[in-house]
C-alpha cells in the first residue's frame, strides 16, 4: 500500500493503522489506510524559540519579522514579554499540529534589548543568592534550583525542590 501511494503524485502522506478487533466470524486484522492531500492541508510560516540553551522550543507567529536561526526575539508570552533565541527562523508547519492560537514575534531583539537581558542575568544570580542566604536563615527544607526574572521585571521566579510542603509563612 506505501508502495502504490508513493507513486501517485497526488497523495503525500500516507498512516497506516492496523486494529485489532475480534469478530464473530474470523479475528483478522483490518488495515486503515488514511490519505492526505497536500491541496487539503492548511500550513502556517512559524519561528521556534528558546528561553533556555538546550530548552524546549515553543513556535510563535513570525508576523511581519523574518528572524535568523541564533538571533534574538522579544516575544509575546503568558508570562508577558521574553527574550528567546530562535532555535529556527522561518518553517512552514501543517496548521493541525500547532496548539492554536500562536502568540506573536513582537520584535526582532536590539542590541539594549541584549543588554537588558545580560544585566537580568546578572539580577537572577544575585537573588539566588540571597534567597540561599534566607532558605539557610529560616531552616527551609527545600533545594534552589534557580531564580528568573521576567524580560520587563516585573516578575522574579524562584524554582525549588523539596521533599514536602514548604511552609513560607513567617
Amino acid at each position: 500500500i506505501e508502495a502504490l501511494a508513493a507513486r501517485d503524485s497526488d497523495i503525500n502522506n500516507v498512516s497506516i493503522e492496523t486494529i485489532y478487533e475480534s469478530s464473530e466470524l474470523d479475528n483478522t486484522p483490518t488495515v486503515t489506510v488514511s490519505v492526505e492531500n497536500e491541496d487539503d492541508v492548511k500550513k502556517i510560516r512559524i519561528t521556534g524559540v528558546r528561553f533556555k540553551a538546550n530548552g524546549k522550543m515553543y513556535h510563535f507567529d513570525k508576523g511581519e519579522f523574518s528572524p535568523k536561526d541564533g538571533s534574538y526575539v522579544i516575544v509575546d508570552t503568558a508570562r508577558g514579554l521574553e527574550f528567546g533565541e530562535v532555535a529556527y527562523g522561518d518553517r512552514e508547519v501543517k496548521e493541525s499540529s500547532l496548539v492554536l492560537p500562536l502568540r506573536p514575534v513582537v520584535r526582532i531583539a536590539t542590541p539594549e534589548d541584549v543588554k537588558h537581558n545580560e544585566e537580568n542575568k546578572k539580577k537572577e544570580d544575585e537573588a539566588f543568592k540571597i534567597c540561599l542566604e534566607k532558605i539557610a536563615k529560616h531552616g527551609l527544607d527545600m533545594k534552589l534550583i534557580e531564580a528568573q526574572y521576567s524580560f520587563d521585571n516585573s516578575k522574579l521566579l524562584f524554582y525549588f525542590t523539596s521533599a514536602s510542603r514548604v511552609d513560607f509563612r513567617e
